[in-house]
């Protein structure tokens, strides 16, 4: 999932590195073989029919170590995607945001698996649906839920969220955190994916991980 994610944000940017040297996935600290399976992913998405094409590139250390083109860019044209094809993609907050993480995952900060607790002491008191039926969810949210969009939280359009006024875009990230944390869960945590507020969590995260 998180390839496919990163896939998506680095296709926006992949004209500026037009210009970019080119260099082998070794000399860019890459590895071939994951590389390739992200290769296999996305051919596979386009043969299953679940996306007509993608482009998707990866950069380290200055140099551009992976750029592949995979699929059609038009269903009726059959015109192939190509490096540098155009692509129109909304809410760019979410992947700018996961990449903020991992650079900070990547210098130690916080493990995928730790408990969002451990660091915003709100989730510690989280339930699962209303009324007579609330209980305690399964297991914690963790950072990789937040990430996967798995961790029961819901979106800001839902219907749950307007009726407890969760996200209005006059809050602080904080104030935030404590409303989002006292509304329930819609699921346990790993059970399912839901296009979720849980990117504006990560975003209270990098706040406390990076200390900005």
């Amino acid at each position: 999932a998180l390839v496919a994610l990163f896939a998506g944000f680095l296709a926006v940017t992949v004209a500026a590195w037009q210009q970019a040297p080119r260099a082998s996935p070794e000399a860019a600290g890459l590895s071939p073989v994951r590389l390739g399976e992200a290769t296999d992913l996305l051919n596979r998405y386009v043969a299953e029919q679940r996306i007509a094409g993608a482009v998707a590139a990866v950069a380290r250390r200055g140099q551009v170590g992976y750029l592949e083109a995979v699929g059609v860019q038009d269903l009726q044209t059959r015109a192939p995607m190509t490096e540098r094809s155009l692509f129109r993609i909304y809410s760019m907050t979410r992947p700018v945001t996961a990449v903020a993480v991992m650079m900070l995952h990547d210098e130690g900060r916080f493990r995928l698996d730790d408990p969002v607790s451990t660091y915003l002491p709100e989730f510690g008191d989280l339930r699962v649906g209303r009324g007579s039926s609330a209980r305690p969810p399964a297991r914690a949210v963790t950072v990789e839920d937040l990430l996967l969009h798995t961790s029961g939280l819901s979106h800001r359009t839902s219907d749950l969220y307007r009726e407890l006024g969760v996200r209005s875009r006059a809050d602080t990230l904080p104030q935030f955190i404590t409303k989002i944390a006292r509304a329930p869960l819609m699921e346990d945590p790993g059970t399912r994916f839901r296009y979720s507020e849980a990117t504006s969590v990560l975003g209270r995260l990098v706040e406390i991980w990076s200390g900005m």
